[in-house]
């Protein structure tokens, strides 16, 4: 009997009580992003019509959805010449980043639209 508690023991040991292997082989993404060129970064202000440069900062993510609140969207890792045309306004621009096995993170930022 001590021997088949023995055994139980060690067999639970060695295959039940393991972490998960998903964080070393598929981490959690993070979606971070920051605007290149606002013309006041303090109120995180850009120009009606101007293009807009985005950076994105996000890790370990293998795909990218841009979602810029005014209608366009993008699946480019780092969007370029993103426009506002509509002032004044505040716009939320969402980033969701997903890894191949189906994990996502989002982001959201505010952005205020001046006119010219």
């Amino acid at each position: 009997m001590r021997q088949l508690l023995l055994s139980f023991l060690f067999v639970a040991v060695a295959f039940g009580c393991k972490k998960s292997q998903t964080t070393a082989t598929d981490p959690e993404p993070v979606a971070s992003f920051k605007i290149t060129n606002y013309v006041e970064e303090s109120t995180s202000t850009v120009m009606e019509s101007t293009a807009i440069e985005f950076d994105n900062t996000s890790r370990d993510a293998d795909s990218y959805e841009w979602d810029f609140g005014n209608g366009v969207v993008s699946t480019e890792r780092t969007p370029r010449n993103v426009m506002f045309r509509q002032c004044p306004r505040v716009e939320t621009i969402r980033l969701t980043v997903r890894t191949r096995r189906g994990r996502v993170a989002t982001v959201t930022q505010s952005i205020r639209v001046r006119c010219r």
